[in-house]
């Protein structure tokens, strides 16, 4: 925002052409020939002669300007508003009462702003800062303006984009929505751990670079004691990976990626669940993770078989760990489909392999030494009879 006040500066410089010692010797030089070698004045009057004069000696200080080059440079400057980003960290561990007599990390930070909202008014009245206030966990908005009150941030509120804390997303986000204002500093009021997951994991470090090579400077406040890795404790699923379609009673690897942050000493149960006939989700397979340092990534590999067909829902979950800042990161889903084997109609379907030795063959006989699962249909798919070698013969059928 530009105010109406102007400051204006006129200066006047010379850039002689070569350099000044060029200059002088040449303004002596043309000086030396207009007094040593003056015009024929004698058939004009002594007023045409001082006139023809004084248009020689016009000229050749016209001649010396140009040599000088003479430069005028105004200057004029617009004061604009200065502009102040705030950044409030809301996202579900500043809950955490570690604050001074058991505060909270949200009352805290609302309670320093507070502090902070003469100093900060005056700065608007006085020296026209605007101020923008944004709070942010997951997703990132600006604070709607309350006359009288800068920081007007409420109560903390279970949201449901509390459980990450997307700080480089959150600072890239402000910069691009105020990027039309010139930013005078950028105010960073949070515990300080990141924990984000893609798209929104942009490294805080990336965009305090961007705003270091603006020039903008970067204030970063913590709030909550600093917390080792045997205090901080949290175990989250990254990730999950199965095949998109599964078949009915083939058994089908389910991949996780779960964090572990401070649990060196204990070891986590991470537990797949499988959505039922009727609904339910049912407990299928399950491991136990145990961390090798302060703050580590297990790969976790378990199988499931399906055995109903349909649309199901796949689900890893970590079992919450005692003593955990955040728990709603501890499972992931997705969905998987069961669809029925082609050229067979649902049902439970049957193989049977027979091997026998040359003898007379009976379509759709089971020998004694025939080796197959009960069914009530069965086909004949293969055979071949020869004296003089074993014959395999293979049935297929479904109930």
């Amino acid at each position: 925002m530009t105010t109406g006040e102007m400051v204006r500066d006129l200066t006047l410089g010379f850039e002689p052409v070569g350099s000044w010692l060029l200059f002088v010797l040449i303004a002596a030089i043309l000086g030396g020939v207009l007094f040593m070698f003056g015009p024929d004045t004698s058939r004009l009057s002594r007023r045409g002669g001082l006139v023809l004069t004084l248009l020689r000696l016009t000229a050749m200080i016209c001649l010396l300007v140009c040599l000088l080059r003479p430069t005028l440079v105004g200057t004029g400057r617009s004061l604009q508003q200065a502009t102040v980003l705030v950044l409030a960290d809301r996202s579900e561990s500043m809950t955490v009462a570690d604050g001074p007599h058991g505060q909270s990390r949200w009352d805290h930070l609302r309670q320093t702003l507070q502090l902070a909202t003469p100093a900060a008014q005056r700065a608007v009245d006085k020296a026209g800062v605007d101020i923008h206030t944004w709070v942010f966990d997951r997703e990132s908005r600006e604070q709607p303006a309350v006359p009288g009150q800068l920081f007007d941030l409420g109560d903390w509120q279970r949201l449901a984009t509390v459980e990450e804390t997307a700080i480089g997303a959150a600072l890239e986000a402000s910069r691009r929505a105020l990027a039309d204002q010139p930013l005078a500093g950028v105010v960073l009021l949070s515990d300080g751990g990141q924990h984000a997951y893609p798209p929104r994991d942009l490294p805080p470090q990336t965009e305090a670079r961007r705003l270091g090579e603006r020039g903008v400077p970067l204030w970063a406040i913590t709030f909550g004691r600093a917390r080792g890795a045997a205090q901080s404790r949290d175990a989250a699923v990254l990730g999950l990976s199965i095949s998109e379609k599964v078949f009915r009673g083939n058994a089908v690897e389910v991949v996780g990626r779960v964090r572990l942050d401070g649990l060196s000493d204990r070891e986590a149960v991470v537990k797949l669940l499988v959505e039922q006939v009727d609904g339910g989700m049912a407990e299928v397979a399950r491991r136990r993770v145990q961390a090798a340092g302060g703050t580590t990534e297990e790969t976790v590999r378990l199988e499931w078989t399906p055995e109903a067909l349909g649309e199901r829902k796949v689900q890893l979950v970590v079992e919450p760990i005692e003593g955990e800042t955040v728990a709603t990161n501890n499972e992931v889903s997705t969905f998987v489909d069961v669809p029925s084997e082609p050229g067979l109609k649902p049902g439970r379907a049957s193989v049977c392999l027979a091997a026998f030795m040359p003898s007379k063959l009976v379509a759709g006989e089971v020998h004694p030494w025939a080796v197959c699962c009960p069914m009530k249909k069965i086909h004949l798919l293969d055979s071949s009879l020869d004296n003089q070698s074993a014959t395999i013969i293979i049935f297929v059928g479904h109930s």
